[in-house]
């Protein structure tokens, strides 16, 4: 198990500035981007260079961190919910859609990632529609996503997101069931601690749905049900560290902060320093493996 950090709250930071920060600041080795977040703040990836594009891969090698890999996969880009949704009933808008996801899986490669999260409620909402027939075409969106996928070693996360954000796919055995009907090894499933603490279905805790789902679980999302990092809430990560121990969880848990009170240059730090100390907790628990 490994740790990360997400960068979207460092607002108006220089990638090297982030990396840095994370790397010797903080002690982190890895981080999580968004696409704004290293073009300027424009979330449309198309015009960003092959040389930018290795520009950023040699600016986190150099600063010692490993870029895993992007979420808020169409945030900032204008008109997004209108030019890319996975669930859409116009073929037109499903076929913009997974060609740009396309693209993406090719810049995540480029800049060195290997995982890209698709959660972006906005972008895959029922709108009124039949919740089969959604269910149909996000999965013709993402089967023309995979050969690409499968050609740049990119894995597509799907994040499944509470009530409060999102009408589709809001539990982690709805997720399950999409990317074993995608039926592609590089489309798997990603877990977050907010999301299924929300979550109005989501009854399981976050450590019965790790072992439940552990087949699937290609990424792992850290934050408190208050919207913090971890260590500025009440969520007892040592458990949920004790389930992704049992089941030999090999990738990363990424902090994703959607608030960062009361420091900005504080939270990263304190909030490894505390998934470190529930590690070692959960590393004294007994096993519940299967």
């Amino acid at each position: 198990m490994k740790f990360a950090c997400c960068t979207e709250l460092f607002e108006g930071w220089k990638l090297r500035r982030i990396f840095d920060h994370l790397a010797k600041d903080c002690g982190y080795t890895a981080a999580e981007l968004t696409p704004f977040s290293v073009n300027e703040g424009d979330g449309d990836i198309r015009g960003v260079s092959a040389a930018k594009r290795r520009g950023i891969a040699k600016t986190a090698s150099n600063a010692g961190i490993e870029i895993i890999g992007l979420h808020w996969l169409f945030a900032k880009i204008k008109n997004s919910a209108q030019q890319f949704h996975v669930t859409s009933s116009s073929s037109e808008t499903r076929l913009r859609t997974a060609i740009y996801l396309q693209d993406l899986a090719k810049f995540c490669a480029d800049i060195g990632g290997k995982v890209m999260v698709l959660g972006s409620p906005p972008n895959r909402d029922l709108r009124g529609a039949d919740v089969r027939d959604a269910f149909s075409n996000v999965v013709e969106t993402l089967r023309r996503v995979v050969p690409t996928l499968e050609q740049t070693g990119v894995t597509l996360a799907l994040e499944p997101l509470a009530e409060c954000e999102n009408d589709f796919v809001t539990t982690a055995e709805e997720a399950s069931i999409l990317a074993t009907t995608v039926d592609s090894k590089y489309v798997q499933l990603l877990l977050d601690c907010k999301a299924i603490e929300l979550g109005e279905k989501e009854t399981a805790s976050v450590a019965t749905l790790i072992r439940k789902y552990g087949n699937l679980l290609a990424h792992f999302h850290a934050n408190e049900s208050n919207l913090q990092a971890p260590g500025y809430g009440d969520l007892d990560f040592a458990k949920i560290f004790r389930a992704l121990l049992d089941i030999n969880y090999q990738g990363y848990v990424s902090v994703e902060a959607f608030n960062s009170d009361p420091d900005v240059n504080q939270f990263a730090k304190e909030s490894l320093r505390h998934m470190w100390k529930k590690l070692d907790a959960a590393s004294q628990m007994p096993s519940q493996a299967c």
